[in-house]
């Protein structure tokens, strides 16, 4: 029963932060490079995607699901099994992350905020407004439909399930992050079943969100950093 409920909630809200998302942006593939002034709806989607995939399903668990929320795999395990796992993943993830920033495709949409100069402000709020969202997000992906689809399943089922709503979570920011998305979930399935918690996969979802977003702004050639300028739109 309790997969049953969550699918049902993963559906529904995916399908409305993607309209929401759409409507925010414009309803094209990922932040337009002309977009201008664009940083209220980027702090809007990701606040949205807090209410989306942490509040809803938290109120969800607390009143639907009798409040296990360890059940779910909010639980802080060892640290060393964690250590063992996330340093040597990070030290993979961030080289990667900046080979890949450097792309053409990618720098069309990131850094998302499309301020010409950003300072201080702009990347603190764009860094924690970023952590708040992924923190939601893998607490719902890898936490509340991992977990109550494994109990129900199997873990076969549960991961293919998970990808498969991860990839829709992503179409709207077009197709080659539908394709990215497919080998990262099942990864962070991975690693959430053997910590036995969703935080590994919150700590290297965010290491490639936060280095993807400063190494794009690094390698930019219309956006920059000016720790103490005025922000100014492209």
């Amino acid at each position: 029963m309790d997969a049953i409920i969550v699918v049902l909630i993963a559906a529904v809200d995916i399908l409305l932060y993607s309209l929401l998302y759409r409507a925010l942006n414009g309803g094209g593939e990922g932040y337009p490079p002309d977009r201008r002034d664009n940083e209220t709806q980027v702090y809007a989607s990701r606040i949205a995607g807090v209410i989306f995939f942490g509040l809803i399903p938290l109120v969800a668990i607390g009143w639907i699901l009798d409040g296990r929320l360890t059940a779910f795999g909010f639980v802080f395990v060892n640290s060393r099994k964690v250590l063992k796992w996330i340093v040597p993943a990070i030290l993979l993830v961030v080289p990667a992350c900046i080979l890949q920033s450097k792309s053409a495709g990618n720098l069309k949409q990131y850094p998302q905020i499309r301020i010409l100069n950003w300072n201080f402000r702009i990347f603190f709020s764009s860094a924690l407004t970023w952590m708040a969202y992924l923190l939601s997000y893998e607490f719902f992906f890898r936490g509340v439909l991992l977990f109550a689809c494994w109990n129900a399943l199997g873990l076969e089922w549960a991961i293919a399930v998970n990808v498969v709503f991860y990839a829709l979570a992503h179409i709207h920011k077009g197709r080659f992050e539908v394709i990215g998305s497919i080998p990262l979930g099942a990864v962070l399935c991975l690693l959430t079943v053997y910590t036995g918690s969703f935080w590994m996969a919150f700590f290297i979802h965010a290491s490639i969100a936060l280095t993807n977003e400063w190494a794009s702004l690094y390698f930019s050639k219309q956006i920059h950093f000016r720790p103490f300028g005025e922000s100014e739109t492209i």
